[in-house]
């Protein structure tokens, strides 16, 4: 569709921080990417790439981090220092309809990247706003997956929700008619852009372990947006 415009759905100037000093101490780095097809990792991959850090790029098809005997296989051949671990399942509805997967993929994955990763590595885990007070099985999965990112001395990068990305409501809308009257819950949600959650999570190279968030200015009125 459309090109949208981010700033009238933030409700706020963008504003990603500088993002050319994570990317400079991430050139010392050998970095694996988890979850590389996704809309994070299909942006984060070549940014990396074009800025002459030794990435690999992987995704389900070559590198399921469910299945632990062949993540250790990666780990392996790759010999990372750091793993940008995106692989996730994301959507809050297919969590409530089937939380085993939801678990299995955000849980189980999470726990065998940090077991599978060289001893060296730094894990840097991706999360999502959905995981404090989780409503939904699939937030509450991303909050264990955080607790042993974090247990194992790695960083989180919890997002909030991110307009440029696959399955969003503005995908959906994008799909109705012109003519026709968009369907909308006037609940209240935080957004930050595609930009900011890569300038978080390069930050969270650089910056000591923990956990980390964009300030994501006031919670905007669906109905409004």
């Amino acid at each position: 569709g459309a090109r949208m415009n981010i700033e009238a759905i933030l409700g706020r100037p963008e504003h990603p921080p500088e993002i050319e000093t994570p990317l400079v101490a991430l050139r010392r780095h050998r970095v694996l990417i988890t979850g590389a097809e996704g809309s994070i990792g299909s942006a984060l991959s070549p940014l990396l790439k074009d800025a002459g850090v030794s990435t690999v790029a992987t995704d389900i098809a070559n590198c399921d981090v469910t299945n632990r005997e062949h993540l250790a296989d990666v780990m392996a051949w790759v010999n990372p220092t750091l793993v940008f671990h995106l692989a996730g399942a994301k959507h809050a509805p297919g969590g409530e309809i089937d939380p085993l997967m939801s678990a299995l993929t955000n849980i189980n994955g999470t726990a065998n990247v940090v077991r599978e990763a060289p001893p060296n590595a730094r894990v840097i885990t991706a999360s999502t706003c959905k995981a404090c007070d989780p409503e939904t099985a699939y937030g509450a999965t991303k909050l264990v997956a955080e607790r042993i990112t974090l247990n194992a001395g790695g960083s989180v990068a919890r997002f909030y929700n991110v307009p440029q990305t696959s399955g969003n409501v503005f995908a959906i809308w994008d799909d109705i008619p012109a003519d026709a009257a968009l369907p909308v819950t006037g609940c209240h949600r935080y957004f930050i852009s595609l930009a900011e959650a890569l300038a978080l999570l390069l930050w969270t190279v650089v910056l000591p372990p923990a956990r980390y968030g964009i300030h994501p200015g006031e919670p905007r009125n669906m109905t409004e947006v």
